[in-house]
C-alpha cells in the first residue's frame, strides 16, 4: 500500500484521458491513463458525512484497471483504488481510494478508506486530506450494481 501511495504522489498532477475539463490547477506536465473495463458502481446513501460535503447520495463507478469516478450533488472527480477483501461481492470488503486533484478538495489529493459489511449494505469511511486534516467519521448505507458507463466522462450527478 505504501508503495502504491507513493507512485501516485510522484505524478500528483495526473489528468485522466477521459475527463473533459481540467480538474485541477496544476501547471506541471500531464499524463494520460486509460480508463479499463467497467465493473461495478457504488450508490452510497450518507446518515453522517462531512460538513463541508453535506451531500447524502454519491455514486462511484469502478473501472477493473483501478481507476475510479465519484459523483455527488457536489462533486465529479477521478481516483485510483485498490480492494482489499477479494472482491465486491465478499460479506466485507475495503476500498482504499486516493482521490486526483480537483476542484473538490481544493486542487489537492484526499485518501479515503471505506469498509462494506453486505450483510447489512452498511459502510464505514474515513478521511485523510493531503493538507493534513482528517474528516470525522461518516457512514450510511449502499447499493452494489453493474457499472454500464464504459466512457465516464458523461457521467454527471443529473443524468442519474
Amino acid at each position: 500500500m505504501k508503495k502504491f501511495i507513493a507512485i501516485f504522489l510522484t505524478f500528483i498532477c495526473l489528468s485522466l484521458t477521459y475527463a473533459t475539463t481540467k480538474t485541477t490547477n496544476c501547471s506541471g506536465p500531464e499524463i494520460n491513463v486509460k480508463v479499463g473495463k467497467p465493473t461495478y458502481e457504488l450508490e452510497l446513501y450518507y446518515q453522517k458525512m462531512y460538513s463541508k460535503k453535506p451531500w447524502h447520495g454519491a455514486n462511484v463507478f469502478y473501472y477493473d484497471n483501478g481507476v475510479y469516478k465519484v459523483i455527488s450533488p457536489g462533486e465529479s472527480h477521478y481516483g485510483v483504488y485498490t480492494l482489499e477483501g477479494g472482491n465486491f461481492k465478499q460479506n466485507t470488503f475495503t476500498i482504499y481510494h486516493i482521490s486526483m486533484p480537483s476542484n473538490d478538495w481544493g486542487s489537492k489529493t484526499a485518501y479515503l478508506k471505506l469498509s462494506f459489511d453486505s450483510k447489512d449494505h452498511t459502510f464505514i469511511q474515513t478521511t485523510k486530506l493531503q493538507t493534513g486534516e482528517k474528516v470525522n467519521f461518516e457512514f450510511g448505507t449502499y447499493k452494489i450494481t453493474k457499472n454500464n458507463y464504459k466512457d465516464p466522462k458523461n457521467i454527471k450527478w443529473q443524468s442519474k
